[in-house]
C-alpha cells in the first residue's frame, strides 16, 4: 500500500472525493480498453501470470507489505493475520494508504514506495497474489476505502463497447471462459459482512485491514492453503522485518511473536522480550547496490539489494534451527 509522511495534508480526500477518485480510476481503464483492445488480453494474462509467480508465499508478502508501511510510524508496529471459516483478514498499523496506493493495486508497477528506502517491493505485485485465494476483496486504509470482485469485473467487461467485444468473443474461442482482469475495475465498497467484520479489525487499533472472501467452490483448499502458511510463520520471520515489532496469527490457534531491536552492526533482536522464553539474535545487514551491466530491463527499477544473516546467541540450540532464505 502506498505511504506518506504521518502529518501530510495534501492526500486528505472527502469521502465524496475518494469515491469520485475510484469511480474515476474504474473510468480510465474502460476508455483504456475500449480503444485500444489488446491491453485487455495484456492485462488478463499479466495477472493470471502474477498469481503463478507469487504462489506459496502470500503471507510473507503481507508482512513485508505492513513492514514497510511502519517505516515512518512512532505507534506501534503490528500486524495481524485472522483466518476464520469464511474470511481472511490481514491488518497492520503503520501509515496508511494514499491515493497513488490506492492507484497501485489497479495499476502493476505503479507503487509509490520509494526505490531509495528500504521497501522491499516497489511493483504493487505482491497484493495481486491475494487473488489466488479470493476473487472478492476489500481494502480499508485510514479514509479510504476500496474493494475488487470477479463479478464486478465481469460486469464491466461486458459493458465494453466497439472492437474489443469482438475480441472477448474470439478469445473466447481459445478458452471457455475469459474472466476480467480484477484489480482493473475498483469499485466504492457497500454494506457487507467483510466490510463490517474489516471495520471491527480498524477499532481494535489497526490502520489498513485487507479482508478476503474464501466462499466460493475451492474455499476449503483454500482455507488449508493460508493455514499451511500461517504454520511455518515463526518469530524468526520477524527477526529479518525493518520495522514490524510484533505478529499476531489467530487461524487454527492464537500465537503472537513480539521482538525488540537495539544497537545496529550487528542489532541485537530479542524474540519474546519480557518472558522466559525470550531468545536473542545478532542480525548482520548488508545493502547495496547491483551494478547495470547485471541487471535486464525488467530488473532496472529493483536495483538495491540487501543480505541479513541472524547468529543465535544461545548456540547449544542450534540443532533445532533451521535455514531460512526469503527474497
Amino acid at each position: 500500500m502506498g505511504r506518506a509522511s504521518e502529518n501530510s495534508d495534501d492526500i486528505y480526500m472527502s469521502a465524496i472525493e475518494h469515491h469520485q477518485y475510484v469511480e474515476s480510476l474504474a473510468r480510465a481503464q474502460v476508455e483504456l480498453f475500449e480503444h485500444h483492445p489488446d491491453e485487455l488480453i495484456s492485462r488478463i494474462n499479466e495477472e493470471r501470470a502474477i498469481l503463478d509467480s507469487y504462489r506459496g508465499r502470500q503471507i510473507l508478502e503481507l508482512i513485508q507489505n505492513a513492514d514497510d508501511a511502519c517505516e515512518n510510524h512512532n505507534g506501534r508496529k503490528k500486524f495481524l493475520l485472522r483466518l476464520t471459516p469464511g474470511y481472511l483478514f490481514a491488518a497492520n498499523t503503520g501509515i496508511p494508504s494514499t491515493p497513488d496506493g490506492i492507484k497501485s493495486l489497479v495499476i502493476s508497477h505503479n507503487s509509490p514506495k520509494s526505490a531509495g528506502g528500504q521497501s522491499i517491493g516497489n511493483k504493487g505485485l505482491g497484493f495481486r497474489s491475494l487473488l489466488s485465494w479470493s476473487r472478492s476483496i476489500v481494502v480499508l486504509s485510514g479514509s479510504y476505502s476500496v474493494a475488487f470482485s470477479q463479478r464486478h469485473a465481469d460486469e464491466q467487461i461486458g459493458a465494453l463497447r466497439g472492437s474489443v467485444r469482438t475480441l472477448i468473443e474470439r478469445e473466447r474461442t481459445k478458452r471457455s471462459i475469459v474472466h476480467a482482469p480484477v484489480l482493473r475495475f475498483p469499485f466504492f465498497p457497500t454494506a457487507s459482512p467483510s466490510l463490517s467484520a474489516a471495520q471491527t479489525i480498524i477499532g481494535e487499533g489497526y490502520d489498513t485491514v485487507i479482508a478476503l472472501e474464501l466462499s466460493n467452490s475451492k474455499g476449503r483448499e483454500v482455507w488449508q492453503d493460508i493455514a499451511d502458511q500461517a504454520r511455518k510463520i515463526s518469530g524468526e520471520t520477524v527477526i529479518f522485518c525493518h520495522h514490524l515489532e510484533e505478529i499476531a496469527i489467530e487461524s487454527e490457534k492464537k500465537i503472537l511473536h513480539c521482538v525488540k531491536r537495539t544497537g545496529s552492526r550487528p542489532q541485537l533482536v530479542e524474540l519474546n522480550p519480557g518472558t522466559q522464553d525470550v531468545r536473542r539474535w545478532h542480525l548482520y545487514r548488508r545493502r547495496g547496490t547491483v551494478p547495470s551491466a547485471l541487471l535486464d530491463e525488467d530488473s532496472e527499477d529493483c536495483r538495491n539489494y540487501e543480505i541479513a544473516v541472524a547468529v543465535p546467541e544461545d548456540i547449544t540450540e542450534r540443532a533445532t534451527h533451521r535455514l531460512c532464505v526469503y527474497f
